[in-house]
């Protein structure tokens, strides 16, 4: 293969890198917060991390690692970041926009020269198999905790290259807000790369345009993300809506209503009482729990991926100009006139063994796979 040559690159990804030998302080503050319950965070072209703070205070740390560029040099290349903030009785408002976006890493091959990585692919096309193959709840979290590129032999090789390489110049901007995990947190981000490093237990509030979110635990949330990506390991109770929201990753969840329109999404594990209702997306349900009691899903233009569960269900499809391919078995509903939807296929309770929940589909102009089953064929008129 033709050796890949490098001159600059900006890496989106938040990690642990010790080959600077510098660090500059940007902006650093703290203040109490003891009398505060709600937190107002209004994010902009950031790459930031939230942790919990050990105490009532709040931490601003802004600081940049830095290789071979001088401190002006580095005040130059470095955009402005704007951070403001405000009390209004127990509502604390912290504003952070930067006038342009911050990548988590930079790094800038200087004169002539050039990193030369022999045999490496960027990305390597996954087999179909592959691709549909289900993933069990702990392969889902394993991808969920991968960062940057998807082959990690890239990161692995690229930065050994730059480490080894005296005369590379580069800047790793680290943003972190420590903040007490008590409070509610209403967030809004634009353009912005969220990292939440504790499990969030309180109300949050989100509303995202542009960047991604990745998150441990949420349990009574709201989340609105529009044109970004969603990763968390856990969801424990809230309201999700995602908008042409791309490579998004959920361990397990619960309680939960998702609303979906032209977003791909993988689910490792389905508990109990979630609701989906989506328009035009590409959904992966792999596992549901022995006791997920019901799941409901309303559609149009769905693409589902549906596999089957270890424990007894029973399960329905109803719709209109639906595809259902279960296995070699396939149903056709074709459009009506008048748009009535009619039952397509069901399965019924076997009464063997555990007996998990009931699952509803509801779906038009989609397609549901699915694999390893077999299902009743409903009559329609």
């Amino acid at each position: 293969m033709k050796p890949l040559l490098f001159k600059s690159i900006v890496l989106f990804l938040l990690s642990t890198i010790t080959l600077f030998a510098q660090e500059k302080i940007v902006f650093k503050d703290s203040f109490d917060v003891k009398d505060i319950s709600i937190i107002n965070l209004d994010l902009k072209n950031i790459p930031v991390q939230i942790l919990p703070s050990l105490d009532d205070t709040i931490i601003i740390d802004f600081s940049v690692k830095y290789k071979n560029f001088s401190k002006k040099e580095l005040e130059k290349i470095l955009p402005k970041v704007e951070i403001k903030k405000s009390q209004n009785k127990n509502v604390l408002s912290i504003k952070i926009h930067s006038n342009e976006t911050i990548s988590s890493a930079y790094y800038d091959y200087v004169s002539d020269v050039e990193l030369k990585i022999d045999g490496l692919k960027l990305f390597e096309t996954k087999k179909r198999d592959d691709k549909f193959k289900r993933k069990t709840k702990q392969e889902v979290l394993k991808e969920l905790a991968r960062k940057g590129l998807e082959e990690e032999s890239v990161i692995d090789v690229l930065l050994k290259k730059i480490k080894e390489n005296k005369e590379t110049r580069s800047y790793l901007p680290r943003f972190v807000l420590y903040i007490p995990e008590r409070l509610i947190f209403k967030i809004k981000a634009d353009e912005t790369r969220i990292e939440l490093k504790h499990s969030c237990a309180n109300k949050m509030i989100l509303e995202m345009n542009k960047g991604s979110f990745t998150a441990k635990k949420l349990t009574n949330s709201t989340i609105n993300i529009t044109d970004a990506s969603l990763k968390v390991q856990y969801i424990g109770k809230g309201n999700f809506d995602l908008k042409n929201a791309s490579t998004s990753l959920i361990g397990s969840i619960k309680s939960t209503k998702l609303k979906m329109d032209s977003s791909f999404l993988k689910i490792g594990e389905i508990g109990e009482i979630v609701e989906i209702n989506d328009f035009n997306s590409e959904i992966f349900l792999y596992n549901f729990t022995s006791n997920f009691k019901q799941f409901n899903f309303t559609g149009e233009y769905s693409k589902i991926h549906f596999y089957k569960l270890k424990n007894d269900y029973s399960f329905k499809v109803i719709g209109n100009n639906t595809l259902s391919k279960m296995g070699d078995f396939t149903v056709s509903m074709q459009p009506t006139k008048t748009g009535k939807k009619f039952t397509m296929m069901e399965r019924k309770k076997k009464k063997k063994g555990i007996y998990a929940g009931h699952i509803d589909f509801d779906i038009i102009h989609g397609i549901i796979y699915s694999h390893n089953e077999t299902f009743i064929k409903s009559k329609t008129p």
